[in-house]
């Protein structure tokens, strides 16, 4: 320990004041003998002491995700450090992380106030239109964790259960220093709870699938007491949606937990909740004969009795209250079904908060004949029935609400998937195009070329032939290179005459010469005249025709 305060001492000597605060904290050390985690704390405090001297610091957020993994174990000290910290040099994002923290460390210390909501608003207002899914989660989370303790209306808290589940599931990656154990605990934590919401609120199907999620963690984590609740309110859910073998086989998962965890409370309320089971199977008529249904009504109190036994030795007050009226409930209910009125009265008088204990009090006080005793307890009923049922409205509107948003991001995302096929297919289709273009292009100046090679060839051979004609000094030579010129191109001279009729005959003559490459000496030769009028002859066919007609027509 002291080798940590010496090193902790050379890191700070450049500032008077800090030494003095070390020497201070030996001395504190060595009077009151400080335990470990106290040690650290102080430690903690000591280096954010040193930035505030000059020296060079750990950024703010590297602060704040220590902050994050003390804040729990620790509020008291983790408040403390948040006040410390100078919030006018933070980022936006550090000073929502920094909202989200104090907010959640007030929480953790039951400090539920003004300047908490305002926290949390503003750590809201940051998280909610970035991309910070895992503290835009927190944030949410955190929000539902307040309204529910602070007594908000239920609608309130599920809109705030339903944005953390949107905001976690799009949670893919998060910063390094965030434990992936965190991010998962607090997901099945909000599967966990929005599951137990909707199940209260009646929407059995919507809470079986988030508990299904979260029943799976809990069981894999070995987290018994969660798994336990978990397991039987699946248990209960199946029941309400006419599916009594799954429900069985989950309070049976829940026993085998609630035996694990060795807490009374928690064993007892599986006792308290089981009877459900033999009262449905009683309600639908699922046994042989009477006494088959008989059996189970003794069978569902058997089991509550067990549980307000077993409720006897907890010194839990709020759960063995909770559990101890829903056994009275279900005390009251198989009693009346047995007929026996005086058992139904005496467990229902202690539950008349409850408006369905109050509607088999007015049943049982008029069955004996109490009429006076059967009109109170009916209106009760009629009072109660009608707030719970403006609750259940305001719950029904917000889970709309949330179907809503969740089928408008389907669709969202279905457009989007289809936008982007489009693009690719468009993509596509110009890819190909050029590719098409290149190699047709490239086919047709090799086409060209093949062409043009040819036709060279061909004029080369010409050009040899007429050569050689011209040099046997034949009195024919002339009209054997027409020839030779008329086989190789048969087509040329009557083209060269549909298109300049004006030529003439002599004119016809010299342009072929011209093209085959025969100078105007050699071309009075054989046209038998004087190089001038060749020329002439020449100049007239150029007018006429152009400098070189032939190969254009070729």
């Amino acid at each position: 320990m002291l080798r940590i305060i010496n090193r902790q001492r050379k890191l700070l000597t450049s500032s008077l004041t800090a030494q003095h605060y070390i020497e201070g904290f030996i001395v504190k050390l060595e009077i009151y003998n400080m335990k470990k985690l106290d040690l650290i704390l102080h430690l903690l405090a000591l280096l954010l002491f040193a930035t505030s001297c000059g020296k060079q610091a750990p950024p703010q957020e590297d602060l704040l995700y220590e902050i994050e993994l003390l804040y729990q174990p620790h509020p008291d000290s983790a408040m403390r450090i948040l006040d410390t910290l100078n919030v006018s040099v933070l980022s936006e994002k550090e000073r929502a992380h920094y909202c989200l923290l104090r907010a959640r460390t007030n929480q953790i210390s039951l400090k539920f106030n003004a300047e908490t909501d305002s926290l949390l608003n503003e750590a809201e207002g940051y998280f909610a239109n970035s991309k910070e899914y895992y503290f835009a989660a927190q944030t949410y989370w955190t929000q539902a964790l307040e309204a529910g303790l602070t007594g908000k209306s239920p609608h309130v808290l599920l809109d705030y259960k339903q944005k953390a589940m949107q905001s976690i599931e799009k949670c893919k990656s998060v910063d390094k220093r965030i434990n992936h154990d965190n991010i998962e605990n607090l997901k099945h934590n909000i599967y966990f709870r929005l599951g137990l919401q909707y199940c209260d609120a009646k929407h059995y199907r919507e809470g079986i699938e988030c508990l299904r999620k979260a029943e799976r963690f809990f069981n894999n984590t070995d987290s018994y007491n969660y798994h336990t609740l978990t397991t039987l309110t699946m248990g209960l859910a199946f029941l309400r949606c006419h599916e009594p073998d799954s429900c069985l086989c989950y309070y049976d998962k829940a026993l085998i937990s609630a035996e694990k965890t060795g807490d009374k409370a928690m064993i007892a309320q599986y006792y308290q909740m089981a009877p459900q089971y033999y009262l449905y199977r009683y309600d639908k008529g699922l046994y042989n004969d009477k006494t088959d249904g008989i059996a189970l009504l003794r069978k569902a109190i058997s089991l509550d009795k067990q549980c307000l036994v077993l409720l006897e030795g907890t010194n839990d007050k709020h759960r063995k209250k909770l559990y101890s009226d829903a056994a009275y409930y279900d005390l009251t209910q198989a009693y009346y079904k047995l007929g026996v009125y005086d058992s139904t009265i005496f467990y229902g008088t202690k539950i008349t908060s409850n408006p369905d204990a109050c509607f088999y009090l007015f049943k049982s006080y008029n069955a004996i004949g109490d009429h006076e005793n059967a009109m109170v307890y009916a209106e009760k009923y009629m009072n109660k029935m009608q707030k719970v049922d403006n609750t259940q409205l305001a719950v029904d509107e917000v889970k709309e609400e949330y179907d809503l948003q969740m089928q408008q991001q389907q669709l969202e995302s279905e457009h989007h998937v289809k936008r982007l096929r489009l693009y690719l297919l468009i993509a596509i289709l110009v890819i190909a195009l050029l590719v098409l273009w290149f190699f047709v292009s490239r086919y047709r100046k090799n086409k060209e070329i093949e062409v043009l090679e040819i036709k060279n060839s061909q004029r080369q051979t010409l050009t040899q032939s007429v050569a050689t004609i011209y040099k046997s000094k034949r009195d024919d030579r002339l009209q054997q290179i027409i020839k030779q010129f008329n086989n190789v191109y048969p087509e040329v001279l009557k083209e060269l005459s549909a298109t300049c009729p004006e030529l003439n005959d002599t004119e016809q003559k010299i342009i072929v010469l011209s093209f085959l490459g025969f100078r105007i000496k050699e071309e009075a030769d054989l046209l038998g005249l004087s190089e001038n009028t060749v020329r002439q002859y020449r100049s007239n066919a150029n007018k006429k025709a152009g400098s070189d007609p032939i190969f254009d027509i070729i």
